[in-house]
């Protein structure tokens, strides 16, 4: 995986293969020294040259993380996620249909990948959820004993075996994932990614969630990263959470039902991922039904806990089938988008302190034909931005969705 740095910071770039600043021309010399009329002495950003340089950029030579400081008060600070598998910008067009599960059949086989655990009960029901063809869906629930289950909906399955560990009291990402605490935003901040714990190795860990992903008919699986939840860092999250229950004014006695301790088998991994084309994951978080065309898109995402005890969480959702590839199409380098954003978030009239943290290219799924649940997959790019007025101490996040072969905005 590339593990390249980029650091813009005004008119002076920093790069692996790079050393030294870009040539200024008279006029803005003079505003940075102080030999121009500079209003104040206020620091002129030179973010057009560096943006620029961007656009020049293959995909593959785009780092993982840059930071450009546009103005006082626009700043980026962001991961960046681009396909390695692209040599330019072009992209396959793929069709996709909605994987929809057999609840009967499917759930043998998640039974039979967790090593057949015994069922206590199997409820079988109809839910008010829709699907994009309107219709409602049908759940099968299998009932494990002591608080734990897997359940498989028509459109999506998940596994819930945590009650009674430490993840009861971390509460694990939730299957309607939004943008505002991504998963991979807690696990980067606590724990380490690929690294290897005692019981297992991180490679046999994504083994088991591929495994599973097959067992369950699903293809196209991508963008896997795997986190160790180490003893010590699972106590030092919980600790957070406990913190933060107990001033938030939960009622203590709730707390106190909660696992606070750490125990050896709490040990594990947080495998990730996404379902991808040639490396471009399909959008991974909900989206508004004016721009997909039906009521109810999670995200596509993938999240599964792996202990000594086998898997004891796991999420899947907003899963898609790839019908076929109707040729490529030309998208917009990064550099493009990131002028347009500057342009629409560079309101120094408005005065919001804004840092963008993640920018990415996906494939947002947009329903084609309602009955068939058919979609053509729509490349964008998404920029999440955290923003906070001057006399506020929180902030606050957004998303803009450009359209990657126009670079209008969507959202």
């Amino acid at each position: 995986m590339r593990r390249r740095l980029i650091q813009l910071t005004g008119v002076c770039v920093m790069l692996t293969f790079l050393t030294g600043c870009l040539p200024m021309n008279d006029e803005k010399k003079a505003m940075m020294d102080g030999s121009g009329d500079t209003q104040n002495s206020e620091v002129v950003y030179d973010w057009e040259t560096e943006v620029e340089r961007l656009k020049r950029m293959k995909p593959a030579e785009v780092p993982e993380h840059l930071t450009l400081e546009v103005s006082s008060i626009l700043k980026f600070d962001t991961d960046v996620l681009l396909s390695d598998e692209l040599e330019e910008y072009r992209v396959p067009k793929p069709e996709l249909t909605r994987h929809l599960f057999d609840v009967d059949k499917d759930m043998d086989s998640l039974l039979e990948v967790m090593g057949n655990p015994e069922v206590k009960k199997q409820e079988d029901r109809i839910s008010d959820e829709i699907l994009p063809d309107g219709s409602e869906t049908k759940v099968k629930t299998a009932e494990l004993g002591e608080n734990r289950s897997v359940q498989v909906r028509q459109g999506r399955f998940g596994i819930n075996q945590i009650y009674g560990t430490i993840y009861q009291t971390l509460e694990p990402m939730d299957m309607y994932a939004d943008w505002y605490n991504t998963a991979e935003e807690t696990l980067e901040r606590y724990y380490k990614e690929d690294e290897e714990l005692s019981f297992m190795t991180s490679d046999e860990a994504k083994e088991k969630v591929t495994v599973l992903m097959s067992a369950m008919g699903i293809g196209n699986i991508g963008g896997i990263r795997c986190f160790a939840l180490s003893r010590d860092a699972l106590q030092q999250h919980a600790d957070v959470m406990v913190n933060g229950m107990k001033a938030s004014g939960r009622e203590p006695a709730e707390i106190a039902a909660l696992p606070q301790t750490v125990k050896d088998s709490d040990e594990g991994y947080y495998v990730t991922g996404n379902q991808c084309c040639k490396g471009i994951p399909f959008f991974m978080f909900s989206m508004d039904r004016s721009l997909v065309n039906y009521v109810g898109m999670i995200g596509t995402k993938i999240d599964c806990i792996i202990t000594k005890n086998g898997i004891i969480y796991g999420s899947m959702v907003d899963l898609y089938d790839q019908r076929e590839i109707r040729g490529e199409t030309r998208i917009l380098p990064l550099g493009d988008i990131m002028e347009q954003f500057i342009r629409i978030n560079n309101d120094e009239a408005v005065a919001k302190q804004t840092i963008v943290k993640h920018m990415g290219l996906c494939y947002l799924p947009v329903l084609k034909d309602a009955d068939s649940m058919t979609f053509d997959a729509m490349p964008v790019y998404y920029i999440f931005y955290d923003w906070q007025y001057p006399d506020s101490e929180i902030f606050q996040r957004e998303i803009n969705v450009f359209d990657a072969e126009t670079g209008d905005r969507i959202q």
